[in-house]
């Protein structure tokens, strides 16, 4: 099924431009830091909790949006984070635009939304640049 395959590929999106350049407690540090702090601790929860003290300006940010759809993700919330990844892909804006769509394609999957998701799979598979190609062709497989 679409949520087993999800299952099994699903990991929240780390890179080394997300490692916080703070540690201590979130309580003590300014909501965007202490919302970075938290999604790389795996707190997503937590990390929720505290996007919605952000400004309304960061809250707009595309780069703080896909991390906030990587925590809905994360907590089974797929139904919230996909409108949210469409709204990233679609505005193109976001240095994670190369990962957008493999963490879209997943979202729909979850929701058992397959051809959806296997539309952007193919694309992802079919792109010689996308850092998930490979990951792509190996869940077409799956689905098949």
């Amino acid at each position: 099924s679409g949520k087993q395959i999800f299952a099994a590929w699903y990991q929240p999106y780390r890179d080394d431009t997300l490692e916080p350049s703070v540690s201590g407690d979130a309580d003590t540090l300014y909501p965007l830091e202490a919302f970075q702090l938290l999604y790389w601790q795996g707190k997503y929860r937590e990390a929720l909790a505290v996007y919605e003290k952000l400004s309304a300006a960061a809250q707009n940010n595309d780069n703080n949006r896909f991390i906030k759809a990587n925590c809905l993700l994360a907590t089974d919330q797929a139904a919230a984070a996909v409108p949210l990844l469409e709204s990233i892909a679609q505005r193109n804006r976001s240095r994670f635009k190369l990962q957008t769509n493999w963490y879209l394609a997943l979202g729909y999957l979850r929701l058992e939304r397959r051809a959806e998701a296997e539309t952007l799979l193919r694309t992802i598979a079919g792109d010689a640049g996308s850092p998930r190609q490979a990951e792509a062709e190996r869940v077409l497989r799956q689905m098949e």
